[in-house]
């Protein structure tokens, strides 16, 4: 059987964790399948296609996707384990990682750990925590630059701020089994931000008690000297809705957001993207998850800080922000981190962002030096040239050799960053069927099976939200319905009137910041569309609010209305939909015409595709490679409000103009019309086979009531309808 794109992923790693001559060693140990690996979880099923996956990769062979499976939940945590830390100690009695527990590699990793810090904001209603820091210098911790920017703003050394009403502070605690109310105590403030890198992924900040903690010592050995050395990232890593979820749940123990330590080798170096710069990152291969971000990637054999970690892809590589290349930095040394020796002053490649950062002139730090910034060397034989190296420059004659460096702009940094969410999914009330004060239940699902299993232990399959709910198809990948609760009033809207109401500030983000959707942990990630796909989809579509933003962000306080309007960035809430549908299209104004001349500012709204089996399709790609997905070309669209004491029900059906969406790689065509249809809910639902709408909704159904005539004026002379019944 061929290997799938994530199997092939997964044998890749086995190979590199595992050398060829040490495959039949492990085979042959007769402890390592045992239990299943440090999770003990494991059936004997499993542990046998476990054992078999490494005989087959031993003699050339592929891993189907239940091998992979095997590998991932059996093989892969006992070669990368996640080791608890008790009381500033640890435990490793693990063979092939005992060596680290013994020695000098033991007082260096425990020497580390009081170091090590969660970086906390607290009273923040909707991010605990932020990453992981540790102590460098006096008084001095460091962290990621984007752990630090969720809760400060600028850039550099000056003019560096908490943002409006947040706070940040340091608990080196936080350890498996601990009490929080002693770890409470433990607290420590952080006084100011001193830095942030306008380069690496990296920030300072002030925190006030950590003299009894001894700081770090950073290494000046770059990576390619430190390859396959064996080294522990120290941190706190949390839950990540980017990965398998219950895979997860199998390796970390389902124990997240405290202090772990967790072995691994460093694997070199590479390129990688961070901040719109392309870095030679530190590579290494410890098993992280998202709250890991700021942690100290640690040499077991020297106990020095090779890196700090700031990313990482799944079963490929983690990166860290190398120590040597932060000890190359004046401005970093002059802050007064501890590095392990003398540093020489050295011209950097990032001279120029740091000249922008602090504002200081070009000639004021050391940047035109070739391969650092973009160098053209243009030939010139009379009157003037223009040369392009990206910006365009007109130059006089001088020498008939002219090198020409091109200053670095200090233009803002677009990053696509996570709206702040709320971290208990259990307490998401989801949509209120008695929201309008009388009963309006939100439709239920004809076959319970075509919803996606959960993954909470929870047998329900409706999704709950703040203010609204969802029902997910689990082969279409999208929702089947939503269920939104909407409050227009303008005291519900603005609950805090002196606040940000901007779609950005809501959110969490900075102007230049573009909203990055989430998968939702409680189903798995192939049962949603992530938001990769709308980022490779050829430009066709925009990532369509089924719930939209603006009916859901309300509430009694502004961490209410912030919860609702960012949930809605979920990818369970997306779908598929052309820009004219999704922006300026009916779909959007047939809610507008219902709140202009509807009585009551509370109504609820059913939405969703229509699903059928002659939907084009589009090849596509998701997080784990090429994906070809039915593209619904319709809609549907019901909104219950209440008029004179009963409930009033107005369904719809809208088509979208797919006739210019290339579904793979080439001209399809489909018809252009775009049709907008008012539709009576016994024929809604006809069309929608997967769902029983209540007998309530059919009850409240205006279509046949003067309503439909006040809808239609309500959409303006000019936007006239074809109300006739859709085919």
């Amino acid at each position: 059987m061929a290997e799938t794109s994530h199997a092939a992923s997964v044998a890749d790693l086995l190979r590199r964790l595992v050398p060829p001559q040490d495959t039949e060693r492990l085979i042959e140990d007769p402890g390592f399948f045992a239990g299943g690996g440090p999770t003990g979880e494991a059936s004997a099923a499993e542990m046998h296609r476990a054992q078999g996956a490494v005989e087959t990769l031993r003699s050339g062979g592929a891993l189907d996707a239940r091998a992979a499976a095997a590998v991932e939940a059996i093989i892969l945590p006992r070669l990368r384990p996640v080791v608890d830390i008790r009381q500033g100690d640890f435990v490793l009695d693990d063979p092939l990682w005992a060596h680290l527990a013994q020695g000098d590699a033991a007082g260096h990793l425990r020497r580390a750990i009081p170091a090590v810090g969660r970086v906390e904001m607290p009273g923040h209603a909707t991010i605990p925590y932020a990453g992981t820091g540790f102590v460098v210098g006096e008084g001095l911790m460091m962290t990621n630059r984007h752990v630090a920017e969720l809760f400060a703003r600028g850039l550099g050394r000056a003019g560096l701020e908490f943002r409006p009403g947040l706070r940040a502070a340091v608990n080196p605690a936080r350890e498996a089994g601990g009490d929080p109310q002693a770890e409470d105590a433990l607290t420590l403030a952080v006084r100011r931000v001193r830095m942030i890198h306008p380069w690496w992924d990296m920030a300072l900040l002030e925190v006030e008690g950590l003299e009894p903690i001894t700081p770090l010592e950073l290494s000046l050995e770059p990576p390619p000297a430190t390859e396959g050395r064996d080294i522990a990232v120290i941190g706190y890593p949390a839950l990540d809705t980017r990965n398998d979820i219950d895979l997860q749940l199998r390796i970390f123990r389902r124990l997240f957001q405290v202090k772990r330590l967790q072995p691994g080798k460093v694997t070199g170096q590479a390129a990688t993207d961070s901040f719109g710069n392309r870095v030679m990152a530190a590579t290494h291969d410890a098993s992280t998850l998202g709250g890991n971000s700021g942690s100290a990637v640690i040499c077991a054999q020297t106990g020095r800080v090779l890196g700090l970690h700031f990313a990482g892809r799944y079963l490929e590589t983690n990166f860290a922000v190398p120590a040597a290349e932060l000890a190359r930095d004046r401005h970093v040394r002059a802050a007064g981190v501890r590095f392990a020796g003398g540093a020489a002053d050295a011209t950097t490649g990032w001279d120029a962002a740091w000249a922008a950062a602090d504002g200081e002139s070009p000639a004021q730090s050391t940047v035109a030096q070739a391969g650092t910034v973009p160098v053209a060397t243009v030939q010139v034989g009379g009157g003037t040239v223009v040369a392009t190296i990206p910006v365009t420059l007109t130059l006089a004659i001088g020498l008939p050799s002219v090198t020409v460096a091109a200053a670095v702009s200090a233009a803002p940094v677009e990053r696509m960053r996570a709206p702040l969410l709320d971290p208990d999914y259990a307490a998401r009330p989801g949509y209120d069927a008695g929201f309008l004060g009388l009963d309006v239940p939100m439709p239920v699902l004809s076959d319970p099976g075509v919803s996606p299993p959960r993954l909470d232990g929870s047998d329900s399959p409706v999704l709950a939200y703040h203010h609204f709910s969802i029902l997910m198809h689990r082969d279409r990948r999208l929702a089947l319905c939503t269920a939104a609760n909407v409050d227009g009033s303008a005291k519900a809207r603005r609950p805090e009137p002196f606040r940000d109401y901007d779609r950005k500030a809501v959110a969490g983000l900075d102007e230049n910041d573009t909203e990055l959707w989430v998968t939702d942990p409680r189903i798995a990630a192939r049962h949603q569309l992530p938001d990769v796909y709308y980022r490779k989809d050829r430009q066709s579509f925009d990532k369509g609010h089924v719930v939209r933003r603006e009916d859901v962000a309300f509430g009694d306080s502004y961490d209410a209305l912030r919860r609702a309007n960012n949930d809605t960035f979920h990818c369970t809430n997306c779908s598929p939909q052309v820009a004219g549908f999704n922006r300026h299209g009916i779909w959007r104004r047939l809610e507008d015409a219902v709140k202009r001349q509807g009585s009551a500012e509370r109504y609820c709204i059913f939405a969703g595709p229509v699903f059928r089996e002659d939907d084009p399709w589009f090849d596509g790609v998701d997080d784990d490679g090429p994906v070809r997905v039915q593209i619904p070309l319709r809609y549907w669209k019901l909104i219950v409000c209440v008029e004179d004491g009963r409930l009033a029900a107005h369904g719809f059906v809208l088509k979208q103009d797919l006739g210019g969406v290339a579904f793979s790689g080439r001209e399809f065509a489909v018809p252009a019309a775009l049709a907008e249809h008012l539709v009576p809910l016994d024929q809604l639902q006809g069309r929608l086979p997967a769902l029983i709408l209540p007998d309530a909704l059919h009850d409240a159904d205006r279509f046949a009531s003067p309503a439909t005539a006040a809808l239609r004026r309500g959409m303006g002379e000019t936007e006239t309808l074809d109300w006739a019944l859709w085919d």
